[in-house]
């Protein structure tokens, strides 16, 4: 590795991903962590909090900017989609061909419309529910 180029590690980091796996990226700006605006210069000058015994992150409609490239006939549209349960549905095996079957059915267990509010009809929330 190290006689390899630089260059083409970075590159390389993402050729054998499939949607929804993501290479080791640090965060680089965060407040809250690092004393100093860029977390390189904080890392490399031991300025950062050390008592962290976890950092989790979330990011609020993330899946938007995904879903346009790895479901394009529901989300690569000039206007907010709406999507039926069924398009709901098969969204989640795309999303999440890879794993099990129990991971599927669980992922929809969890957005799905259990209150049944939306009926089986096009509704933005099924739409939503993809990009959460």
């Amino acid at each position: 590795l190290r006689a390899l180029p630089a260059a083409k590690l970075l590159d390389d980091m993402w050729s054998d991903l499939e949607f929804l796996e993501f290479p080791f990226v640090p965060v680089s700006r965060d407040r809250n962590f690092f004393r100093q605006y860029d977390g390189f210069t904080a890392l490399r000058q031991g300025q950062f909090n050390k008592n962290v015994n976890i950092m989790i992150g979330i990011n609020h409609d993330e899946g938007n900017f995904w879903n346009i490239y790895n479901l394009p006939e529901y989300f690569d549209k000039p206007e907010q989609p709406q999507l039926t349960q069924e398009d709901f549905l098969k969204c989640v095996q795309t999303v999440f061909h890879s794993q099990p079957e129990v991971v599927r059915d669980a992922a929809s267990f969890v957005y799905l419309d259990r209150k049944c509010q939306h009926g089986l009809g096009k509704s933005k929330y099924y739409a939503e529910q993809v990009s959460a």
